[in-house]
């Protein structure tokens, strides 16, 4: 029987083909209560929480995710840009760029799960984004150069195109986006970074972004026989 402390990620356990989870409580009870269950598991947690659970259960570290904000307030539209947003993409055109665009998070970082599969989790979730109308993208001469999953006014998935990467034109897609969802009639918006990938967590804090709520993340694979 499933412990009362999981939560089923149905959409991770499609992609990888195993049974994913996340860990709702971090106690020796909630450990205990999954010793007997296979698949694979998340656990999310402050920096400075206790960790002597963490490997005596077999977890493992994945990444650090942070959440960078600004407010509408805050925001300065100061970059001359001659990029334009387009609010309904054609998704099939984006599924290139997000089979190519990650490498720092938590998912393609596990040496457990296969690099492919999770390129096709991030595809499924765009798709997913598309069907609800939550996808825009910045382009160049009809060219697209980036593109980004919104929901309200989080950030959640977003991805330069092969050919702008590397050319310091990102703070100009992204200031275009932050504009458009703030004229959505958002007053703030924030996202979800990995820690470890600096030229992200550079580009955010350029635009006049500030830092909240860390949360390591540990990962549990097991296959109980």
């Amino acid at each position: 029987m499933q412990s009362e402390y999981l939560e089923e990620t149905i959409w991770d356990s499609k992609v990888f083909g195993i049974d994913t989870y996340e860990l709702k409580e971090y106690s020796k009870e909630s450990l205990n209560s999954i010793s007997s269950i296979s698949g694979h598991f998340t656990l999310r947690l402050d920096p400075l929480e206790d960790k002597e659970l963490v490997n005596k259960y077999g977890f493992y570290y994945a990444d650090t995710l942070i959440e960078p904000y600004l407010s509408k307030e805050n925001f300065k539209k100061n970059l001359e840009s001659k990029y334009e947003i387009n609010l309904s993409p054609d998704v099939e055109e984006l599924i290139p760029i997000c089979r190519n665009a990650f490498a720092y998070d938590r998912f393609h970082r596990d040496s457990n799960l296969k690099k492919e599969l999770s390129d096709e989790r991030y595809v499924n979730w765009l798709k997913e984004f598309s069907t609800k109308g939550k996808v825009m993208t910045t382009m160049s001469e009809k060219q697209t150069t980036a593109f980004f999953c919104y929901d309200k006014g989080k950030l959640l998935l977003h991805a330069v195109s092969e050919k702008f990467r590397g050319k310091g034109l990102a703070k100009y897609f992204w200031t275009e986006v932050i504009d458009s969802l703030f004229q959505l009639g958002f007053t703030e918006v924030n996202s979800s970074i990995s820690a470890s990938n600096l030229s992200v967590l550079n580009l955010y804090s350029s635009l006049n972004f500030r830092f909240r709520n860390p949360k390591e993340i540990y990962h549990r694979y097991s296959l109980v026989r």
